[in-house]
């Protein structure tokens, strides 16, 4: 569903330049990041639900990254390099699952899967 949701509105936004500044090989490989480089398939626990929050992180990195170019968003363009644990779990991965929700539902007109 990212991949899908990041085609659609590089398709639907194709004149916005931040969204088509990437190859899609290069939007495609940002996607496979958000489930930590394991594929579009999967298989195993994911690890953008583990219950450790270092593991999280970067697959939350990689959302974010993904999505801050998306229309209507409200990420920041950057996120600093050096978030606590208490930032990352009480503003900036709620922030990120929120902007999914809102995007998602914003280009299909119904909540993600």
């Amino acid at each position: 569903e990212v991949l899908a949701t990041d085609m659609a509105y590089r398709q639907r936004f194709s004149g916005k330049q931040d969204l088509m500044a990437h190859s899609t090989f290069d939007r495609r490989t940002m996607a496979t990041a958000v489930w930590a480089g394991a594929g579009l398939v999967q298989y195993q626990e994911l690890p953008i639900i583990s219950p450790d929050w270092n593991v999280r992180l970067p697959c939350i990195r990689a959302f974010h990254r993904l999505m801050r170019d998306w229309p209507n968003t409200l990420l920041p363009h950057m996120l600093p390099s050096d978030l606590s644990k208490e930032e990352f779990v009480n503003k900036v991965e709620p922030d990120t699952w929120d902007a999914w929700n809102q995007a998602y539902y914003d280009l299909f007109a119904r909540a993600p899967p």
